[in-house]
């Protein structure tokens, strides 16, 4: 699992590469999410968008990680979006149903458009 970010304007982009199964990998992710969180509000960036291109499979874990990044997020008045999830993915948001209440788009330019409202 790799993971890095970039700045654009008022967003934080992170990009996400490789599978995310196991707790070890959700658990640096957390650690890694944190850690953008806190560099977002540190440099007064109030929207993340995070792409999923890279990442062919989540599990359920990664699951409950971004609904639990969305409220904490949601919580420090910072917009959350996710992009480019591929099929798997996004039937894996449908059957659990968080594609209700996560901000998920296929590009990115719809996410930032999105974001601007």
């Amino acid at each position: 699992m790799h993971y890095k970010y970039e700045e654009l304007e008022s967003t934080l982009i992170i990009y996400l590469e490789g599978q995310l199964i196991g707790s070890e990998e959700v658990n640096k992710l957390s650690d890694f999410l944190n850690t953008t969180k806190d560099k977002a509000e540190s440099k007064g960036k109030n929207k993340i968008i995070i792409d999923l291109a890279a990442v062919p499979f989540i599990s359920s874990l990664v699951v409950g990680l971004f609904i639990k990044f969305h409220k904490a997020m949601f919580d420090n008045n910072i917009k959350l979006a996710f992009i480019n999830a591929n099929s798997t993915i996004s039937e894996i948001f449908k059957i659990t149903r968080v594609d209700l209440s996560l901000n998920i788009f296929p590009t990115l330019q719809e996410a930032i458009d999105y974001l601007k409202t």
